[in-house]
């Protein structure tokens, strides 16, 4: 991954959406389902044995699962939203385009090929990285009272490649617990982010040589004549 990361206490983290979507089957550990009338969302945990995928509640609740997509290059095998049909599809070939990659779900029938140390050309299948219990109960309560958690940030392995002149080079990977679950935290977005953004957006930012991970004096000062 080699996106823009933000640094919070000397950690990094890549900004990701968090997007629920439906899905023709729940499947276990964690299976989300939306009201059709009530518009509220529950988890059942009744399921707790194996992976099965697992009938409706009823007619009235509909199967949901979230996906936490980075704006990365599509790879062969890669999942990624597609937006023409509202649903996740697997690369066949490199798209050699950026997309909203799949990086975790609740949908522990979405399995990638991961490539085992010191075994070149072998892999290891295994279920894409999950979001942790934790995380999808505040995204429950969240949504149910109004306030839909739709962005996040997602704790990345920061990885020392080399050393060179212009200063050293690091590599970044998703950090995965042994539980197979992501680091996640919340975006919280302020006034002084707000403008920072415009700015970036605009070239202010990089004419006036501001650091990327910081807030230059003028910004805090445009911020404070509106407060």
């Amino acid at each position: 991954m080699k996106q823009d990361l933000i640094e919070v206490n000397n950690k990094f983290y890549q900004k990701c959406d968090c997007i629920l979507l439906p899905t023709e089957k729940a499947t276990w550990p964690n299976c989300i389902w939306l009201g059709r009338t009530s518009g509220r969302l529950r988890l059942d945990k009744s399921y707790n044995d194996k992976p099965k995928s697992i009938p409706p509640i009823d007619n009235s609740m509909l199967p949901q699962h979230l996906y936490f997509f980075s704006d990365e290059e599509i790879k062969e095998g890669d999942y990624h939203y597609n937006s023409d049909n509202n649903t996740i599809a697997q690369a066949k070939i490199s798209l050699g385009i950026k997309a909203p990659k799949v990086i975790a779900t609740t949908d522990s029938e979405l399995w990638t090929k991961t490539p085992i140390d010191g075994a070149e050309g072998h892999f290891l299948n295994k279920p894409l990285p999950r979001p942790s219990n934790s995380f999808i109960d505040k995204f429950l309560s969240e949504y149910n009272a109004g306030r839909k958690i739709e962005k996040v940030l997602v704790e990345m392995n920061r990885e020392f490649e080399y050393e060179a002149s212009a200063g050293k080079s690091y590599s970044f990977s998703l950090k995965v617990a042994p539980d197979n679950t992501i680091v996640i935290k919340p975006v919280v977005i302020n006034k002084l982010e707000q403008l920072a953004v415009l700015l970036e957006k605009a070239g202010v930012r990089k004419y006036l040589n501001i650091n990327s991970f910081g807030y230059s004096q003028i910004e805090r000062d445009i911020v404070q004549l509106f407060e």
